[in-house]
């Protein structure tokens, strides 16, 4: 593989055979995407999913309780270690409320209508009644 060459003076270095390079074909290896680990088993309380212990390599643990409806999770919080439960309930979607009824623009121009001629038919009425001093006799 080296060559003894004697150069300058018989101080000798070695020189490795330089053979010419051949590029190789470049075969990439296949990438696998990290899963994320789900852990977790079906409960039938909250005080059953509450006793389970936590597997701190998974990371979350998940038990939906099926007739309650609920779904318990357990996450490691790595500021404390603790795995507090967490419960998830479908919310009930609440009935959609009537619009309260609004006054049309031509019901609130005839109620104006009708409070300009009933004041009119007031002033007339009581224009015959007054008195200088303004009491009625």
């Amino acid at each position: 593989m080296y060559q003894n060459q004697q150069n300058f003076g018989g101080q000798g270095f070695y020189q490795p055979n330089q053979q010419p390079f051949r590029p190789q074909a470049f075969t990439p290896f296949p990438q696998q995407m990290a899963q994320p680990m789900l852990s977790g088993r079906i409960v039938s309380s909250r005080e059953e999913a509450q006793a389970i212990p936590m597997d701190y390599a998974a990371g979350a643990m998940y038990m939906p309780d099926l007739p309650h409806g609920v779904i318990y999770a357990k996450v490691v919080n790595t500021a404390t270690g603790e795995a507090p439960l967490m419960a998830f309930r479908l919310a009930q979607e609440e009935p959609k409320k009537e619009a309260p009824g609004y006054a049309t623009i031509a019901y609130v121009e005839g109620l104006r209508d009708e409070i300009a001629r009933i004041r009119e038919e007031m002033q007339g009425a009581y224009a015959g009644r007054r008195t200088k001093g303004g009491n009625a006799e």
